[in-house]
């Protein structure tokens, strides 16, 4: 069925196109129109100003050359001379004659035609006398002229016409051709305002064509290219968005992002790719995949590859991470995280790789498993030491009290000094097994690190071999720290010791103090101190395993792998840090950095000697030598002493007994309650009491001890007598 939408418009349609095409044809015509004027105007134009001024320009030349030809003639002094300027006259004359006759009867040959002779006969008959009969008088004077027998002068009257009548003729020439010009440009002007009105029917034309045609025509294919540039220009947008999105994340994410072909070629290489393996972009562009490679991957690339391609290979694509290895530009080997992603364009397939760097990962991890490995190893050895240190106890404290009995037995004497001398050994062992499992109870005290180094000058000269030096470089106004001089000692001797081991032939120890500003505003300045040697180094595969417990790179026999762990462990408690400089074959150098102590009390002088009192005591320990041995110490020193072998029972003591002034209990006790819980209860019980807790392993860190009984002080097993002694008057006088 026809649409009565489409039946109605197709007369006014009909009658569009046909208004159209008529104006169409209307200012075609107008232009040729206007085109054949303008060039009609130009041609005639042209034309005829070159004729009349060729006209002009002939008759000038020939009446002069006239002129000058009778003027020779008349001048010339023999018959040749006069005969030839003659035969000019005679020529000129018939030329100028020639060309006269032109002016009113045309001649095509001098290019005047007869419709312009013809015009300019008009001119002649308009005003004869002037210039048609000045012409021929001039013409017959010279015919005169030229038909004269002999000589003759100036004063001939045909010579003197001639003269006179040459400015005349000349005069009347020009008049006619201006005449002349006067007409064609009057001709001319005409044709120009045809012209105008030809290009003022033309501009109408073509105004109505841009109201009627062209401006409906052109809003249509502007709104149609608007629209069309509105969707390319949306579209480009949203693509160009969408990359810089893409190109953003690339950038910015951690991972590397490497897009190779199914001939192992990298078409793509990230920034962070470039940053991880150090291959700059342009350089990996164009080269296999194989150069990210370590061996034996690099071989087995290939081959792996074309498996996956011709299906025959594990289908690892989209699924978990890989964990492989990567290698860098310069060669060094570092773990990977890999995850693959296919795809395809135009029937090629393309891989892309997300690498992630799982160095950090994998030591964290190294480090979790080391730092388990070191709380198993601390819990054991802490419950054996434990233990043992109530041993050391009581074997220290009897031979203490045996000293004192044989002061007049000098080789008795000597051999209890020898005991003791083995029961301190083994307390350091004890010590060393409790300092990297952080439950030993630290003393720190405000002290000056290079008199606590100088004062350990004994022990380093035991150290020291005959062809080893000791070479000190101790910085002087060295700001004080917070340590347990104890620990230090022992960190320092340890120290010694493997400097020591690694200079079988002798060498250079060089302890060395700074002070270190504060790195930035947020840290506080350091002291630093440094112990070097010239020996032989430690090899770079073994130094991060240098801190681990119980590994040693010394003989069987020769070391027990503490030495550097108890060090460690000293520098974690006292809030520092420790790092290591070695060179195989060039020597090795520890590092340790320690807080200042700015703000810390002041430092104590020397211990006082031990001084005893008569208060009331009461102490605590299900050990029952070692309890009889510390109530015996006590009593020595004139304090009263009462004992419990349990917490329940040291409580009952503390209710029936208010002249109790101090408790001093293990905190390792058999039962629900041990020393911690004892101290805190009895706290509630007696505020104003002293609390000394003593342990070899305490099960907890100090900070926690501190935290659950604040005000509590602590001693660690085994101790000597003098020790004690200070510790407990300290307490009472505080």
């Amino acid at each position: 069925m026809p649409d009565p939408v489409a039946m109605t418009d197709a007369p006014s349609l009909l009658r569009s196109l046909t208004l159209r095409y008529a104006l169409a044809l209307t200012l075609v015509g107008s232009l040729a129109t206007t085109a054949f004027l303008f060039l009609h105007k130009v041609i005639l134009r042209h034309e005829n100003e070159a004729a009349v001024v060729n006209l002009s320009g002939r008759q000038r030349m020939l009446s002069q050359r006239i002129t000058l030809a009778a003027s020779q003639a008349a001048e010339a002094g023999d018959e040749t001379a006069r005969g030839y300027w003659l035969g000019e006259l005679v020529a000129a004359l018939d030329q100028m004659e020639r060309s006269h006759r032109a002016l009113t009867e045309g001649d095509a040959s001098l290019n005047i035609s007869p419709d312009l002779a013809a015009a300019i006969g008009e001119m002649y008959a308009e005003k004869p006398a002037e210039v048609s009969r000045q012409v021929t008088e001039f013409l017959a004077d010279g015919r005169t002229l030229a038909t004269l027998e002999g000589h003759f002068d100036k004063q001939n009257q045909a010579y003197r016409r001639i003269q006179t009548r040459s400015a005349a003729v000349l005069a009347g020439l020009d008049e006619v051709v201006g005449r002349y010009q006067a007409e064609i440009e009057h001709r001319v002007r005409a044709l120009e305002r045809m012209e105008l009105a030809v290009w003022l029917v033309t501009l109408l034309v073509l105004v109505l064509e841009a109201i009627f045609i062209f401006r409906p025509m052109i809003r249509r294919v502007k709104v149609s290219l608007d629209e069309e540039t509105a969707r390319r220009t949306a579209a480009e947008q949203q693509a160009i968005g969408d990359q810089r999105k893409t190109q953003s994340l690339i950038d910015t994410i951690a991972d590397a992002i490497v897009t190779i072909d199914e001939s192992g070629v990298i078409q793509t290489f990230s920034p962070s790719a470039e940053r991880m393996f150090g291959w700059p972009r342009a350089e990996a562009l164009g080269r296999e995949i194989s150069i990210l490679m370590p061996e034996p991957y690099r071989q087995r690339q290939h081959g792996i590859l074309r498996r996956y391609l011709d299906g025959g290979a594990p289908r690892v694509i989209g699924g978990e991470g890989l964990e492989v290895e990567g290698q860098r530009r310069d060669g060094s080997i570092f773990p990977v995280e890999l995850a693959l992603g296919e795809w395809q364009i135009e029937g090629r397939r393309f891989f892309t790789a997300v690498i992630r760097d799982i160095t950090r990962r994998k030591a964290l991890e190294e480090s979790v498993r080391r730092a388990q490995k070191m709380e198993v190893v601390g819990q054991l050895s802490g419950g054996i030491a434990h233990d043992f240190n109530n041993l050391l106890g009581i074997i220290a404290g009897n031979l203490e009290l045996l000293e004192d009995h044989l002061k007049d037995e000098p080789r008795l004497s000597k051999r209890v000094e020898v005991a003791l001398h083995a029961a301190a050994r083994g307390a350091d062992l004890t010590r060393k097994l409790l300092s990297f499992s952080g439950e030993r109870a630290s003393q720190p005290q405000r002290i000056d690190l290079n008199a606590q180094i100088l004062s350990c000058g004994d022990l380093l000269d035991r150290v020291q071999t005959e062809r080893m030096t000791v070479r000190w470089s101790l910085a002087e106004d060295l700001m004080p720290v917070l340590i347990d001089p104890g620990e230090f000692e022992d960190a320092l001797l340890n120290m010694a010791l493997n400097a020591r081991d690694a200079m079988p032939d002798g060498g250079t120890l060089a302890i060395e103090t700074a002070n270190l500003p504060p790195e930035d505003m947020t840290e506080a300045p350091c002291v630093m101190i440094s112990v070097t040697d010239t020996g032989v180094g430690i090899p770079f595969d073994l130094q991060k395993k240098i801190f681990e417990p119980f590994f040693t790179s010394k003989p069987p026999g020769k070391g027990t792998g503490l030495g550097l762990v108890t060090v460690y462990a000293f520098v974690k408690r006292s809030g520092g840090k420790i790092s290591i400089y070695s060179q195989p074959g060039q020597g090795t150098t520890f590092r340790i950095l320690l807080p200042a102590a700015v703000s810390a009390p002041a430092m104590t002088g020397e211990s006082p000697a031990p001084a005893g009192g008569s208060e009331v005591l009461l102490v605590v320990d299900d050990e029952a030598d070692l309890l009889t041995l510390l109530c015996t110490q006590l009593e020595g020193l004139g304090y009263r002493c009462l004992s419990a072998r349990d917490a329940v029972s040291a409580l009952g003591l503390l209710e029936r007994e208010p002249a109790i002034a101090l408790l001093l209990s293990d905190i390792i006790m058999p039962g629900e309650m041990d020393g911690v819980e004892l101290a805190r209860r009895a706290l509630v019980l007696r505020p104003d009491l002293k609390i000394l807790l003593s342990s070899g392993f305490a099960g907890r860190t100090v900070a926690e001890i501190e935290a659950q009984v604040p005000g509590a002080s602590l001693i660690a097993k085994p101790y000597r007598r003098r020790e004690l002694a200070v510790r407990v008057r300290t307490l009472l006088d505080g």
